[in-house]
């Protein structure tokens, strides 16, 4: 309390005085927890975990060999960093060389900008540098991450104030000093009694074992409960509205997010659904790779052709056939 008493100090009658009662719905130094980050992350990764699963080849006979184990030892170890760098950045910056491929950091590339245009180059003059940008990059200038944001400032708010309540045991209790009918003057109390009134309480009473049970007050008070749970109304709804909305950007279908499945009501029940959720996405991270890393391989000379273990397909019933006779 000690940084507060201070900030009250400094505002003096003379200029706008700080109100901590305030503090009685939420300390406002209180830390904001990033409960959208896992959420984002978990999505992409939906998509990105797939690189574990692809097996790169040359399509053509003729390839450097040398070229294409390097090429293939990258993808293998820094694709999945690669691509959930692009959902984050909007671009990624890899180096080669005759030692092979790296992801740059960067502090180990510069910007500069000619005619409108940035150009990338790397600190280590003997290696070359590929740009690999995602779509939505390109045509907005902005990642998925930041065209997301507004959905993860939403989920953020619907969490934090969730774990306000659950932290505050769901009520808030106000104390008033009790009118005595005898005394027709209203009975107020003064700012230092009231903070030391709230500080006692909050420090010495509650519902833990090593806190007290019995609590005296020098003069009658009226206490009244605040209900907190009409802030965590709706909560799923809303986090779900929210994740629908980024899993729309990423293009990851959205039953194959275990918070939609856990609170669909069809939950993990239909079949059929799941394996076309499962088709769906695998068609997603085929569109991402082919956007990407071949793109990659055919700009440095490698013509790549690949497969994918596990790949659903859908299987077509057969067609019925009517027999007539004449």
């Amino acid at each position: 309390m000690k940084i507060i008493d201070n900030i009250v100090a400094l505002f003096r009658p003379s200029h706008a005085r700080l109100n901590t009662s305030f503090a009685m719905f939420g300390d406002w130094m209180e830390n904001r927890l990033a409960f959208a980050n896992a959420i984002f992350i978990n999505i992409c990764d939906l998509l990105t975990d797939l690189v574990n699963d692809v097996t790169l080849m040359p399509k053509t006979s003729g390839a450097d060999a040398l070229l294409l184990a390097e090429f293939k030892w990258f993808f293998n170890h820094y694709g999945k960093m690669t691509l959930n760098k692009l959902f984050s950045d909007g671009y990624a910056v890899i180096g080669y060389n005759a030692l092979g491929f790296k992801l740059l950091r960067p502090d180990q590339y510069i910007t500069r900008s000619e005619d409108k245009w940035n150009y990338i180059q790397a600190i280590d003059l003997s290696m070359q540098v590929y740009v690999m940008r995602s779509q939505t990059f390109e045509q907005y200038q902005m990642s998925d991450r930041q065209l997301c944001l507004p959905y993860l400032q939403y989920i953020d708010n619907i969490m934090n104030g969730s774990n306000t309540v659950s932290a505050r045991m769901g009520a808030l209790i106000a104390a008033t000093p009790t009118q005595p009918t005898q005394n027709p003057a209203t009975e107020l109390l003064k700012p230092d009694q009231r903070e030391q009134i709230a500080k006692e309480v909050s420090e010495n009473y509650g519902s833990l074992r090593k806190q007290k049970q019995f609590l005296l007050f020098n003069r009658p008070m009226n206490f009244h409960t605040v209900a907190l749970s009409a802030i965590d109304t709706k909560a799923n709804e809303k986090m779900k509205l929210a994740i629908l909305a980024i899993c729309d950007r990423v293009k990851v279908p959205a039953n194959q997010v275990a918070i939609i499945d856990a609170l669909s009501a069809k939950s993990l029940s239909n079949g059929s659904e799941l394996r076309e959720g499962d088709f769906m996405k695998y068609q997603s991270f085929e569109r991402l790779l082919n956007q990407t890393f071949i793109n990659f391989g055919i700009a440095i000379g490698i013509d790549l052709d690949y497969t994918i273990y596990n790949k659903p397909t859908r299987t077509l019933a057969p067609l019925l056939t009517t027999q007539t006779t004449v």
